[in-house]
């Protein structure tokens, strides 16, 4: 039977909401997910190098791409209302 693998992980998968989480003690199944406990009420399954990761470098380094993202896409969206123009249209009776 194989040994149950453990790391320390941070997980962001809620960066927007609720921050990054630095899980001390999180099960790695196959090399490729993290399984842990944020708090006692809450479980997180997470695939590392993505939700998850294994340094807090590393972390940090994927909220910052994804902050910039996503400040790209609000930035294309808001260009896209400041030139919206209504249009009426008529519903034949």
């Amino acid at each position: 039977m194989e040994e149950k693998k453990t790391a320390r992980v941070w997980m962001t998968k809620y960066w927007e909401t609720k921050g990054i989480f630095e899980v001390p003690e999180a099960a790695l199944i196959d090399g490729k997910y993290a399984l842990g406990l944020t708090d006692p009420s809450n479980s997180f399954f997470c695939r590392l190098g993505s939700d998850a990761f294994l340094s807090k470098e590393e972390a940090l380094a994927a909220v910052e791409k994804k902050r910039l993202k996503k400040i790209a896409s609000l930035e294309k969206k808001i260009k896209a209302l400041k030139n919206y123009t209504p249009v009426v249209s008529i519903v034949a009776e």
